[in-house]
């Protein structure tokens, strides 16, 4: 079934178990008579929409499971729906009560900046209610898995709902994280109140950039991922050893990285007192330290393939792995190799090296061809052999 007018002001998607309807038609009443005849509809989409009359027809609709509404800027109540699985609002700017819904399961609130309080909804398993910004108060929701309550400016608190697993709580003027036991994510963004985060025993992923309160991180078992970039106050790191990726840019006073030999990728760009990033990462592969002006060595990996060290001022050039190392010299490659024997593996791949080096190395040196790889070794013999 379609219906056009020229002069649309109305787009609905609507769906049932028998057909699918796509529908353009302008807000006359007797457009929404022929359309609203149809009791078995279940889902409706619609955009920008000023008529009251259009909302009543919706709101009665017994079957509806799902409303996506934009715009309404009528729309103050969401009466009772008994059949209602989803429910997404956006910049509907005078809604201010939303009615118990028993089988919501999933809803969205977008910048709707009127609304101060929702129901205790059962069942509802995801909630989004970004922008919403006099939202005061979130009741316990007790099958909720899923939270994004992001810009919500005066919302200062949220409840300890032992099934969540992600909580997005960016832009909040939050103080604490809840204590969550089954939390697996978590994001914290530009929480400038937040003084600490709680031990948090399932926790994967944690982001809470520019958290400029945030003094401390605990210990979590977990934790694959860690973003924490500009968090100026954070003076140390925990020792998690199941990390995986870091980023602790412009954390201006840390001091030192612990070992965390589970390390694939590594960002802490303008650490400025960072000294030391301790121990082997032998499974290292990126390595961003730029602007690390106090930094004195690169830490031993095998498998590293990107690394950024512009700015690092007090850096030893031995440190640095020789593929990367752009000013190498005769000097700088005997100390690299001692430094880190394997580093023999890369003496090939640095185009700055002369091959009269490479030989007065070897030959004074001997004992690190048993740190070489067959072809590399090979390739060493025959440069003696040939002198």
């Amino acid at each position: 079934m379609l219906l056009n007018n020229d002069n649309v002001d109305l787009i609905l998607l609507m769906s049932h178990p028998l057909t699918d309807i796509s529908i353009d038609i302008d807000m006359s009443q007797e457009n929404i008579d022929k359309l609203f005849k149809n009791d078995r509809i279940s889902e409706i989409q619609y955009l920008e929409c000023t008529t009251n009359a259009c909302l009543d027809y919706i709101l009665m609709l017994s079957n509806i499971q799902s409303i996506c509404l934009y715009n309404c800027t009528n729309l103050t109540t969401v009466p009772f729906l008994p059949n209602i699985i989803e429910l997404v609002l956006s910049d509907c700017n005078s809604l201010y009560n939303i009615s118990y819904l028993p089988k919501l399961k999933s809803m969205g609130l977008y910048n709707c900046k009127t609304i101060t309080s929702i129901p205790s909804f059962n069942n509802l398993t995801a909630f989004n209610c970004t922008g919403c910004v006099n939202l005061t108060h979130l009741p316990f929701l007790p099958s909720l898995n899923w939270l994004n309550c992001s810009k919500c400016s005066v919302l200062s608190e949220i409840p300890a709902i032992q099934t969540l697993q992600t909580l997005i709580c960016s832009d909040c003027p939050i103080t604490n994280v809840p204590l969550i036991y089954n939390l697996n994510e978590l994001h914290c963004n530009n929480c400038v109140n937040l003084v600490s985060i709680p031990m948090l025993p399932n926790l994967h992923s944690l982001i809470c950039t520019e958290c400029s309160s945030l003094r401390y991180i605990p210990l979590l078992p977990r934790l694959r991922k860690l973003q924490c970039k500009c968090c100026v106050r954070l003076k140390s790191l925990p020792l998690i050893r199941t990390l995986n990726i870091l980023n602790c840019d412009q954390c201006i006073l840390l001091k030192q990285i612990p070992s965390l030999n589970n390390l694939t990728g590594l960002s802490c760009s303008g650490c400025v007192n960072l000294i030391r990033i301790s121990g082997a990462i032998n499974k290292l592969d990126c390595l961003i330290c730029s602007g690390c002006c106090k930094l004195r060595k690169i830490p031993i990996s095998t498998k590293l393939s990107t690394l950024e060290y512009d700015g690092c001022e007090m850096l030893d050039l031995a440190t640095i792995p020789i593929k990367f190392n752009n000013t190498i010299n005769i000097d700088t490659l005997k100390r690299s190799i001692k430094y880190n024997p394997l580093n023999i593996n890369d003496i090939f791949s640095n185009k700055h090296i002369k091959q009269s080096d490479i030989l007065n190395f070897i030959t004074n040196n001997i004992k690190y061809l048993k740190y070489a790889k067959d072809n590399i070794c090979d390739r060493l013999i025959t440069i003696i052999e040939h002198s």
